[in-house]
């Protein structure tokens, strides 16, 4: 059996699996997100400009939405990070089958703002995240359920 490590990243508080695409997703307690490929035994670090993690990732959940996948990661500093994680497409439409692991960031969700209109409870900690998908009645809607410190979902 092989073991993988990083040893300059802090402590692992949370996984998933990524079945689509066969990557294991860790979220760390220092904020960051690393993705791993086990067949190739190497592993990548999600990184944006646009948006890092101030605090410990306490939850992190795989999505399949509509035939993409996404990598979801909930943290204590109250947000909510998304991640595309499909492989690219090449110019005769086939996926790129490389080795190469490159997940795009797509958004952010500030769990905070959301706490802020409802009066919620003093703090707003991302604590749990479910993804549900309802396909009821010819309609195709994805709901993301966030649990946290703030008493409500």
């Amino acid at each position: 059996m092989n073991v993988l490590f990083a040893p300059e990243h802090s402590e692992i508080g949370c996984m998933t699996f990524l079945i689509k695409s066969c990557l294991v997703a860790t979220g760390h307690e220092d904020g960051s997100i690393r993705l791993w490929n086990l067949d190739i035994s190497s592993s990548v670090l999600l990184k944006s400009p646009k948006y890092q993690h101030t605090n410990s990732i306490s939850c992190i959940i795989g999505v399949i939405e509509q035939g993409d996948e996404y990598l979801v990661a909930g943290s204590y500093d109250g947000t909510i990070s998304i991640w595309d994680v499909n492989p690219p497409v090449g110019k005769d439409g086939s996926g790129n089958q490389s080795s190469t692991i490159k997940p795009q960031y797509s958004h952010c969700i500030d769990n905070t703002k959301q706490c802020e209109l409802l009066d919620c409870y003093e703090g707003a900690e991302v604590l749990s995240i479910h993804f549900y998908e309802d396909e009821a009645k010819g309609k195709h809607n994805g709901y993301l359920v966030v649990g946290g410190n703030s008493k409500e979902i």
